[in-house]
C-alpha cells in the first residue's frame, strides 16, 4: 500500500516514526513536510515552503490582522456556516495569503509529479 503523511513539520519525530513502522510492515510510506524542524529531526521529503514557519507568521499576523479577529472567547460559538469556511480577515491578510499561495504553487506541483501524488492509497494529514 502507498501511504503519504503530510505534516507542517516533523514534530518531535513522530510522523517519521509512523513512516518507518509502516515501511517495516512492507508499505511504501512517505512523509512530506512543509518546512524542516528547527531541532533537525529526520526528514523524508521537505518542501521548504516560504512562510511556513508559523512563529514568524503569527508575529506578522498580529500586526496586520484587525484586533477584533484576534480576540479569543472562551465560549463555544455556533459557526455561521457548516462546514466552516475560513476567510481572510482583511485586505493585507488577503494579499499575504495570495502571495504565499503563488510562491508555493510551483513547488507543490513539482512534488505531486515527482511522487505520483494522485496514486497514493492513503493520504494522512498529520
Amino acid at each position: 500500500m502507498r501511504i503519504l503523511h503530510i505534516a507542517p513539520v516533523n514534530m518531535a519525530g513522530v510522523p517519521m516514526t509512523f513512516v518507518k513502522a509502516e515501511r517495516e510492515l512492507g508499505h511504501d510510506s512517505r512523509l512530506v513536510t512543509l518546512t524542516s524542524h528547527p531541532y533537525g529531526y529526520e526528514e523524508d521529503i521537505c518542501l521548504n515552503l516560504p512562510f511556513s514557519d508559523m512563529s514568524k507568521f503569527f508575529r506578522i499576523k498580529r500586526i496586520l490582522t484587525p484586533a477584533q479577529r484576534l480576540l479569543v472567547e472562551n465560549v463555544h460559538r455556533v459557526p455561521d456556516k457548516i462546514p466552516r469556511e475560513w476567510q481572510p480577515g482583511g485586505g493585507a491578510e488577503t494579499l499575504l495569503i495570495r502571495f504565499r499561495e503563488r510562491l508555493w504553487r510551483g513547488k507543490i506541483r513539482r512534488f505531486q509529479k515527482q511522487t505520483d501524488f494522485w496514486n497514493f492509497d492513503v493520504i494522512q494529514l498529520d
